[in-house]
């Protein structure tokens, strides 16, 4: 069930027992007092995804629309997996798996499937929408009759068409009709006809080569869609749509179902040419204007940098230089398109300009548009000055201190004692070091010793040294405001996180980011970014921040002490969220040892045998993350099931 429907659903029977329910809710009233319902959206978060005429793979492709595109929901299906929005060409259906949900989709209405299938037959523009093999559903035959209607009953135009698996005849139509899929096909020398089953192919009717697997083989979806990679058997077809991953060692893969990955180019060949697709007299249904056999139709798009980033995670760091050891020139929302300036030696790395001026992002958190190969080499480095760029309070100023409270995880004092090593058998630097509330800190790192977790702080006039307790707290440095929560009040998602919301208990510290119509953009000390009502926050007070004579290089980010360089080899996992709690056991029940920032590379020392949890070791020194804020690098068949707590 959606978020939310449990409750409403309650809510609802209650009323209608009570009499009292009139009319739907609403969920926006304008500043004039009239009420209004706001459109809930589902964004694209896949590199392409097929608009299909009706809820289900089964269904032909109506359109392929790109990743970052808006779709306004218009109604759901029973199994709240597949949703009706509006396109360019009108109404189809779409996996929500696929998408971030933006919105409140409470007054969302089930649709009765069956009767919203889309129709193509004899619709000009409306169907199929491109002549190309990425646009149009294949299908070969398999010797089965040829019906004048979707019927059993109806008359037969041909029985026992050959069963031919080396033609590919372009789909014209697709029905259900009593738990029956029928197919709608021309076949030159038969007739046109309905078919109860065909082998869905692709057409190959455009500049794509269609590449066929040759052995078993794992297709990925490392900086394409958030999913876990899985093997391919062998025979299966797919769309060569160029090359993927660092130094060219995969194709990316699309599959008949619209499936795009990366598959490793020596587990595939190009299809047999005795294999053959008919392309020529297509019919009406297909628009002979679309573009680029990506459903782009006759719509004219904006004129867009010839290459282009599009940001594939919540929020995105752009950084001086090409690592993530540099400083942090400004933060981008999830959708945020970066025309891209050049790329580093190591094809990780590109060089963006934006509103900010230039930096550097991680390639593996952005969709690449464009012609890979005329993205200039940077051989030498071009690291930006933080001066020379506009600070928006992420960083960017020229102080040569912290700069931005957001680089720093900052604590107050619990009146605990201070020692010169973490470990209570070491010398006491002090005793009882005075409860502070008053102050914050800044974290310089931070230790598990034998289930214990000691801070180091240094504080002025007393000494530096690791504490067992502190309180983790907002450090205000820069341009960076803080702000505090009056009353327990919730935190939303719509537009920046696919999450649920909750609720913030009275006195919650948050930075203010920004401001979204009635809320405010605002940041909670774990890297949670969420939307809450600009009424209910006011600024802090009363608080001082330690921020001078600090360099950003010798302090922790999130928790973990960026001192020492993870060797990137054998089985590993690079963190995919803004920041990532690691626990200390496979559960999100047990503590947190360390929380580390987007990017990060841990190496992989086991897994639960559920698969959901890994077992990672870095400078914090080992813990469990959950995967799916992760992306896995190497022979995952070779990361040992380990059994918590043997």
């Amino acid at each position: 069930m959606r978020p939310q429907n449990r409750i409403v659903l309650l809510t609802l029977v209650v009323a209608l027992m009570l009499g009292l329910v009139v009319s739907m809710p609403v969920i926006a009233q304008t500043d004039t007092g009239r009420v209004t319902f706001a459109q809930p959206k589902l964004v694209v978060n896949t590199s392409f995804l097929n608009v299909r005429t009706g809820p289900g793979v089964s269904y032909p492709i109506l359109a392929t629309v790109v990743g970052g595109s808006e779709l306004p929901v218009l109604g759901a299906a029973g199994d709240d997996v597949w949703y009706q929005v509006s396109t360019e060409v009108g109404a189809g259906w779409v996996n929500i798996t696929f998408t971030l949900p933006r919105g409140d989709f409470t007054n969302v209405a089930y649709i009765d499937a069956a009767s919203q299938v889309v129709t193509t037959t004899g619709a000009v523009g409306v169907g199929v929408i491109s002549v190309y093999g990425s646009g149009v559903t294949g299908v070969s035959l398999l010797g089965k009759d040829m019906y004048a209607q979707p019927d059993y009953d109806s008359m037969h135009v041909s029985t026992s068409v050959p069963n031919d698996p080396f033609t590919v005849y372009p789909l014209l139509d697709q029905r259900t009709v009593d738990g029956t899929i029928w197919y709608l096909v021309s076949v030159a020398g038969v007739g046109s006809g309905w078919m109860d089953a065909v082998d869905i192919r692709i057409l190959d009717c455009g500049p794509e080569t269609v590449g066929v697997t040759t052995s078993e083989t794992p297709i990925r979806f490392e900086g394409i869609s958030n999913q876990d990679s899985y093997l391919l058997p062998p025979g299966v077809e797919g769309l060569l749509l160029g090359f993927g991953g660092v130094n060219n060692v995969y194709y990316r893969f699309k599959m008949p179902d619209g499936t795009l990955g990366l598959v490793d180019v020596n587990a595939v060949a190009p299809r047999s040419d005795d294999v053959v697709s008919v392309c020529d007299n297509l019919p009406a249904i297909v628009n002979p204007n679309s573009s680029l056999g990506q459903g782009g139709g006759v719509v004219t798009q904006p004129v867009r940098p010839a290459n282009l980033a599009i940001v594939n995670t919540g929020f995105l760091n752009i950084r001086t230089g090409p690592g993530a050891e540099y400083a942090i020139v400004a933060t981008v929302p999830g959708g945020t398109e970066l025309a891209v300036a050049g790329r580093a030696n190591d094809d990780v790395w590109m060089l963006v300009e934006g509103v900010f001026g230039r930096g550097w992002i991680n390639n593996e958190f952005i969709l690449f548009r464009g012609d890979y190969s005329s993205v200039p080499l940077i051989n030498d480095a071009v690291i930006i000055a933080p001066g020379s760029v506009a600070s928006l309070g992420q960083g960017g100023g020229s102080a040569p201190s912290v700069s931005s409270g957001r680089q720093v995880t900052g604590v107050s004092l619990l009146g605990k004692d201070m020692y010169a090593e973490p470990s209570y058998d070491s010398m006491h630097t002090f005793t009882s070091v005075p409860n502070d509330p008053g102050t914050i800190y800044p974290l310089l790192d931070q230790e598990t010793v034998d289930g214990t977790i000691w801070y180091y702080v240094s504080i002025e006039g007393v000494a530096a040294g690791w504490m067992d307790a502190v309180e983790l707290r907002l450090l205000e440095c820069g341009n960076d405001q803080v702000g505090v929560t009056v009353g327990e009040h919730p935190i939303r998602f719509d537009g920046i996180a696919n999450r649920d919301s909750f609720l913030l208990p009275n006195g919650t510290e948050g930075y203010i980011v920004g401001r979204r119509g009635d809320f405010t953009i605002f940041e909670l000390q774990d890297g949670t970014v969420g939307l809450v009502l600009a009424e209910v926050i006011v600024p802090r007070e009363g608080v001082t921040s330690v921020c001078t004579g600090i360099s950003p290089s010798a302090v922790s980010n999130g928790s973990t002490s960026t001192s020492v360089d993870m060797v990137a080899t054998g089985n590993r996992i690079v963190v995919n969220t803004g920041y990532l709690n690691v626990r200390s056991g496979p559960s999100a029940g047990f503590g947190v040892v360390a929380t580390v920032p987007g990017g990060t590379e841990l190496a992989a020392v086991g897994r639960t045998a559920d698969g959901v949890w890994f077992y990672v070791e870095g400078v914090f020194g080992r813990g469990w993350v959950n995967n799916q804020f992760v992306l896995f690098r190497g022979d995952y068949a070779s990361v040992p099931v380990i059994t918590f707590g043997s």
